[in-house]
């Protein structure tokens, strides 16, 4: 741990073991779970934690920990046995009373040199702060809509809920002092979701939604991307985060299987070979672009777009000039030659005005 008062380990299944299930056919959800290992030096004792997912340390020195459980613990049954009752009709299940489907497991905001924990049921994310005084948690789960929680738990005072609603949530990111949270944040129920960026800071009771959909400062049909998680300058006085143009809705296929032609198709007019294009597909269907927020000027400002696709950062991202590089319409000498090339912009964060250094 970064204060030096214990060390954490996994203690995973025996190889044979795992062998003998995969020999026989096992799904992988059959195997033996991690067990989480914490060794007190002060006490020389070795506390063990079954069924553990993942576990998590601030950077700084802290004993504060957050463990996410693969399977949640039985819960004991501390009702007193109630006499037999004749049997009666049952009557249909009302709409509030269906089966809620949940899609995480508790997690464990824990300190093993105190033994003070939190516990967080349905968890499908997790954070910690650098300096461990405060955890985040994101929950979710499904009735009639998908409904998300978004829980943050200071170590010394009772836990705040930034949301609780229908929609998703996702990349919760602290910054250095962790006095300030960003994480993104839907209440789409549609398939096709657009996602904006969310914003709590200490003293505050609940998120508050800063780049929205209809942002003036986001291009037309642009919004937050899923696929980059927020990030703070180390000053804490800036978020960055991904744009990119809105998901297309997916088309309803009519078509079987089996009447399906899968194939290939190259030109030579490409500027990138085919090998790259398939190589790098999933990467192309999420390319975001790098963005903005500043918080004290409640502003935000694109840094990167399709013309200039890449920035930069610097002086721990406190930098108020940045780096961008444009290289796309360079693409097609990658094919015979191993040169990267690329036009390179000093580019003005605080304005994102650009000026072309070199190509």
């Amino acid at each position: 741990s970064p204060s030096s008062k214990y060390a954490a380990l996994h203690i995973i299944a025996q190889e044979d073991t795992i062998r003998k299930l995969k020999i026989a056919k096992k799904k992988p959800d059959d195997f033996p779970k991690d067990t989480l290992g914490i060794y007190i030096f002060q006490h020389d004792s070795l506390i063990k934690i079954p069924n553990v997912k993942s576990f998590a340390f601030p950077k700084d020195s802290s004993s504060w920990m957050v463990y996410h459980k693969a399977i949640d613990d039985p819960k004991k049954d501390t009702s007193k046995k109630k006499k037999k009752k004749k049997k009666k009709c049952k009557k249909k299940k009302e709409a509030s009373e269906k089966k809620v489907k949940k899609d995480g497991k508790t997690a464990v905001y824990w300190n093993p040199t105190t033994n003070k924990r939190f516990e967080v049921e349905n968890v499908k994310e997790y954070a910690i702060s650098d300096g461990g005084e405060t955890a985040g948690f994101i929950c979710e789960w499904k009735d009639s809509l998908d409904s998300v929680k978004v829980i943050i738990k200071p170590y010394d005072t009772k836990e705040i809920i930034l949301y609780n609603g229908p929609g998703k949530a996702k990349h919760l990111a602290f910054d250095k002092s962790g006095t300030q949270l960003a994480f993104l944040l839907t209440t789409d129920t549609s398939k096709t979701k657009l996602y904006t960026l969310a914003f709590w800071r200490k003293g505050e009771t609940k998120a508050n939604q800063i780049v929205g959909t209809s942002h003036p400062s986001l291009k037309k049909e642009w919004s937050v991307s899923e696929h980059k998680k927020p990030f703070f300058s180390d000053n804490g006085e800036r978020i960055f985060f991904g744009t990119a143009p809105n998901p297309l809705e997916e088309i309803k296929d009519t078509i079987p299987e089996d009447e399906k032609a899968v194939l290939d198709v190259w030109s030579w007019h490409d500027k990138d070979l085919q090998t790259f294009q398939l190589k790098n597909l999933k990467d192309e269907l999420q390319r975001n672009y790098l963005a903005v927020y500043h918080i004290v000027e409640n502003k935000m400002v694109q840094l990167a777009d399709e013309s200039m696709e890449s920035v930069n950062l610097y002086n721990y991202n406190n930098g108020l000039k940045a780096l961008g590089l444009a290289s796309k319409k360079y693409s097609l000498y990658t094919t015979w030659e191993a040169v990267s090339y690329a036009d390179y912009y000093l580019v003005d964060v605080k304005t994102g005005e650009r000026k072309l250094l070199f190509e």
